[in-house]
């Protein structure tokens, strides 16, 4: 296998940016954890986890940060929330901002969800084609009781309903995405790294000091960049 998704690197960056501790998330502290995660992959690693109530992970830190695709945002993370909000809609420019630097700027390969890219607001509900009535009732069931602490079932988007909103917004400008007008896109040859740390440093042009240049645990990551 040449590369995996990292869930953890999701996780820590949803709670260090949303405080949300709620389902898997409380396995997860945070800023502390994201950076075992863009230092070492996972951070679970044969830790004690709460959620699953048992040991979980492997050690990974000998592995080169290529082997671990990150991301902010994918189908599954958006689709198992109780409404499919995406993350734009859940905390501000600045942070949108942040988490951008993160994704792109992580020594991994960067991965972005479908309309990320231009900041698109649509959900992304959970929804099933099935053709059992037993079966999606099930579904509806089980998703009901594991939300019942954050939503109520009527709040639930019904998965038998064709996903209309999760269609695309094209007329959304570039320049109204705050990935893109808070960061400055910066090839890597135009940045001064330490190859034997990985370590750039980071022009920003916005904010209260702009122009300040930053050392950044954060270094770019191989050309590859995937999409979904």
């Amino acid at each position: 296998m040449d590369a995996q998704w990292n869930d953890d690197f999701h996780h820590a960056l949803h709670v260090a940016m949303t405080g949300e501790r709620t389902g898997y998330y409380v396995d997860y502290c945070g800023v502390g954890d994201l950076a075992r995660a863009l230092d070492e992959g996972f951070v679970l690693q044969d830790t004690q986890s709460t959620f699953r109530r048992r040991r979980h992970g492997a050690p990974s830190g000998h592995l080169p940060p290529e082997r671990f695709v990150v991301f902010s945002q994918n189908h599954d993370q958006i689709g198992n929330r109780p409404l499919g909000n995406r993350l734009i809609t859940t905390i501000s420019p600045e942070q949108y901002g942040l988490v951008a630097a993160l994704v792109i700027l992580s020594p991994n390969v960067p991965m972005l969800f479908m309309g990320e890219e231009y900041g698109e607001r649509a959900p992304f509900p959970y929804f099933v084609d099935h053709s059992d009535p037993a079966l999606i009732d099930a579904v509806q069931v089980g998703r009901a009781q594991e939300f019942k602490d954050i939503a109520s079932a009527s709040e639930l988007f019904d998965p038998r309903i064709p996903p209309l909103l999760t269609r695309l917004d094209w007329t959304i400008h570039y320049s109204q995405n705050p990935l893109i007008a808070s960061c400055s896109i910066i090839t890597a040859g135009s940045l001064p790294c330490d190859d034997q740390r990985r370590r750039c440093v980071v022009r920003h042009d916005h904010g209260p000091e702009p122009g300040r240049r930053e050392t950044s645990s954060a270094s770019f990551a191989p050309t590859t960049m995937a999409t979904w």
